[in-house]
């Protein structure tokens, strides 16, 4: 689902022709991968984070939650944590396949806000062991 597209026209005219080339500054689009399905946020898009919570809505394969659950936070450019929280899984979670997810993250009103930052899903890890982590990583932007 596409959310928003920016184009920027450009219009050259060369020997009395006018021809149009479109260049793309960013697509705001939802992430996908095998494992993970973000639809909300989506990739570059600009929060508000003038709210104290932050939805997101998405998939994941069953093996990325615990108990139904997974790790989403927020993260500023300069590594500062904007807010932390899970996400549920929406039905069956202990199947291979995608599962519908929802969460909130909890925005922190005590910091200041850099223009860029991460919205980081983590699977669920509780055996601590480095070789079951994973984590996917959407760059957003924040609105001043």
């Amino acid at each position: 689902m596409l959310k928003a597209m920016y184009v920027f026209l450009a219009i050259a005219v060369i020997t009395g022709v006018a021809r149009i080339f479109l260049t793309q500054e960013s697509v705001l689009a939802p992430v996908e991968t095998e494992e993970v399905f973000v639809a909300s946020p989506v990739a570059h898009e600009v929060l508000q984070l003038d709210q104290s919570t932050l939805v997101v809505v998405g998939k994941a394969r069953g093996n990325w939650f615990f108990e139904g659950s997974l790790v989403i936070s927020l993260v500023q450019s300069d590594g500062i944590v904007v807010g932390e929280g899970t996400a549920s899984a929406v039905g069956e979670w202990t199947t291979e396949d995608m599962v519908d997810f929802r969460g909130e993250i909890y925005v922190r009103d005590d910091i200041g806000v850099t223009e860029e930052g991460l919205l980081i899903l983590k699977k669920d890890n509780p055996s601590g062991l480095p070789e079951h982590d994973k984590q996917y990583e959407i760059p957003v932007r924040f609105a001043s």
